[in-house]
């Protein structure tokens, strides 16, 4: 969970009361890894006849279900949801916004990667002192995402580590072995297009930068990390450099496609078997013979890095 400056809500709220807010962040925490997300707090939450009113934004489906359980669940806290538009859809504008403007909610759905983004904004609370001891019950590679700069900024809610979704059935149909290393992959690509002219292996997102910062990760050359007391920002460092020759060469050669994930056409196409292999598929998308196995690699291991995921912010 992310937490707001003490500021950044409206000041003419009720007071806040410490305990009910620190119980809220170590319930949103237990609820983590079913809610495939996370919240932020702010430093504000409203009181109405003795109950805590806490004010979420979330654009994760099924979210509404987890709220309404745990409001039945006990009568000192309520969580009221306000579902946004997806953070790549215009959810972390609106995001960034409401904060500047002093007008966010408490809670905040926000994912790894985006965190350094919001925390830049200067109005999220530390929750250090908070939270800090509920570190042992997750993952190192998680719980590091929720502190850059050494301070505890959200709670993680799931991870999610890169893995290689594919259409079994296609491939056993073409004849083509799944790829497990990247020059494996390339002519993998080569052998869907042989096998159908209209089929690609996968999709590189134009509208989502994670995927290519999880492969610059995992390339050992993450685009950014912190130095001292400042951000240090690269983009063309060696690996970086390395995967953005490999994707561009995969689409200039027309061996993978190039369109917007999530979109309709890109679900049709998954559902016509014109993409053997969806880049983050969703559940509704990914027809029956999906198979999943780790990401490719090159011959000689490289440094592999935790890239998505949801915090409590979120």
């Amino acid at each position: 969970m992310l937490g707001f400056s003490s500021d950044a809500g409206d000041s003419a709220r009720a007071p806040r009361t410490h305990r009910s807010r620190r119980s809220l962040l170590r319930t949103s925490a237990g609820l983590g890894t079913a809610l495939l997300a996370g919240g932020t707090l702010t430093g504000c939450s409203g009181r109405t006849s003795g109950t805590v009113r806490v004010r979420m934004w979330s654009w994760l489906t099924g979210t509404d279900q987890y709220v309404a359980a745990f409001n039945s669940s006990q009568r000192d806290v309520r969580v009221d949801l306000s579902v946004i538009a997806a953070g790549t859809s215009g959810g972390y504008a609106q995001q960034t916004n409401a904060i500047r403007a002093h007008n966010a909610p408490d809670i905040l759905h926000v994912e790894y990667q985006a965190l350094p983004q919001i925390a830049t904004t200067g109005g999220l609370r530390d929750l250090s002192a908070d939270v800090d001891d509920l570190a042992d019950g997750f993952l190192p590679a998680a719980w590091q995402s929720v502190r850059p700069g050494g301070k505890t900024w959200a709670v993680p809610m799931d991870f999610c580590p890169m893995a290689f979704f594919y259409r079994k059935d296609l491939f056993d149909r073409a004849g083509i072995e799944v790829p497990r290393t990247w020059e494996e992959f390339r002519r993998a690509a080569s052998a869907v297009r042989t096998a159908d002219r209209g089929a690609r292996i996968t999709t590189f997102p134009l509208n989502d930068g994670a995927f290519f910062a999880g492969m610059a990760c995992q390339a050992g050359d993450p685009c950014w990390d912190i130095a001292g007391n400042a951000w240090r920002v690269g983009i063309d460092g060696a690996g970086t450099m390395r995967v953005g020759e490999y994707w561009q060469d995969m689409v200039f050669s027309r061996l993978a496609a190039r369109d917007a994930t999530g979109t309709q056409s890109w679900i049709s196409a998954m559902h016509h078997g014109r993409t053997f292999h969806p880049e983050n598929p969703r559940p509704s998308a990914t027809s029956s013979g999906a198979c999943t196995a780790p990401p490719p690699r090159r011959k000689r291991a490289i440094p592999r890095h935790a890239w998505s995921g949801t915090t409590t912010s979120e």
